[in-house]
């Protein structure tokens, strides 16, 4: 009985929670339809601050940024719901319009034609994704190789072998996209959040200017210390950034 009663409490807390996100968020869409964009941020980042997340929270706090003019901050949550969300359309589009209304054209990683396709594929769907793929190929290796062991006919067995090594080899390049959308996700990118500063050779104010950052620039983060992080960009430069200047994808 105090087990049954335990688990009627979880319920009922999930349940309260779940209706409780659920109604800040309507208020939220409602004061984004007033074009009471700040209170709308307030309102999702309410939610935010408990500890849930979804594409679609991010992405309604990148519009509610996007309409403020916060660049930066819009390329970021688009980022943070595209990284969860990989195959949805409309957080490219709206990505693609934030990096349009910056003052400085953002630099895009290069990558050779070949690299670039593998890069498209593999950052199209999400790990978990990825992984349910390798199941369902895995589920056809299974059924083909038994066809093939039980069938009677040659040409059952001939076109059942031909089908176990299509279904295998889609399954393991399957597992190998999985794999580098993982390692994708778990890069520590930076977005520059502040129109415009300089990163410094040491992480120190009086250190000597190293490069130029600008809002909605993309960086990667390799080490940090006390209130410093330490970055480099897609063409190699390497300095210190104070961590107010930037915010982690």
């Amino acid at each position: 009985m105090v087990r049954n009663f335990f688990l009627i409490l979880c319920i009922s807390i999930a349940t309260g929670f779940f209706g409780y996100a659920q109604g800040v968020f309507k208020q939220a869409a409602d004061c984004y339809d007033r074009k009471e964009y700040d209170q709308a941020l307030h309102l999702y980042e309410k939610i935010l601050n408990t500890g849930s997340h979804s594409a679609a929270l991010y992405f309604n706090i990148a519009n509610c940024h996007y309409r403020m003019q916060r660049w930066g901050k819009a390329i970021v949550y688009y980022l943070k719901a595209k990284k969860m969300d990989p195959a949805d359309p409309e957080i490219d589009f709206n990505l693609d319009l934030s990096k349009k209304k910056l003052p400085h054209p953002v630099e895009v990683e290069k990558h050779s034609f070949l690299s670039g396709v593998m890069r498209n594929i593999y950052t199209s769907l999400s790990s978990d994704a990825w992984g349910v793929w390798v199941l369902v190929f895995s589920f056809c290796v299974t059924i083909c190789l038994a066809v093939y062991l039980y069938a009677v006919s040659i040409r059952s067995r001939r076109y059942s072998f031909y089908a176990t090594i299509v279904f295998l080899s889609v399954g393991v390049f399957s597992f190998l996209f999985g794999v580098l959308s993982y390692e994708a996700a778990q890069e520590p990118l930076a977005v520059i959040t502040v129109p415009n500063d300089y990163a410094k050779t040491e992480p120190n104010e009086q250190s000597s200017k190293s490069f130029v950052v600008y809002e909605g620039m993309q960086i990667l983060i390799t080490s940090n210390q006390n209130n410093w992080v330490k970055v480099s960009t897609s063409d190699g430069k390497i300095g210190w950034l104070p961590i107010q200047t930037l915010e982690e994808i």
